[in-house]
């Protein structure tokens, strides 16, 4: 049975890595980079890409129910 938490947390994941990919101008990726780029100088796009992994990996983890 699919659990509805893991599948969450596979689509924001997902759109997170593509928004930092793609380095869109999206409301709540623009709120986002300014406070990681205070704390990372550059590296800001690449830090939203593996976070953006980790989700996902977690969320397909919770939603074949291995964790």
């Amino acid at each position: 049975m699919l659990n509805i938490w893991g599948l969450v947390l596979i689509i924001v994941g997902a759109l997170l890595y593509l928004a930092a990919v793609t380095r869109t101008k999206f409301v709540l990726y623009r709120i986002l980079i300014p406070s990681k780029k205070i704390m990372s100088k550059k590296t800001a796009h690449s830090i939203y890409r593996i976070i953006g992994i980790i989700l996902t990996a977690l969320g397909l983890l919770i939603t074949v129910n291995i964790i």
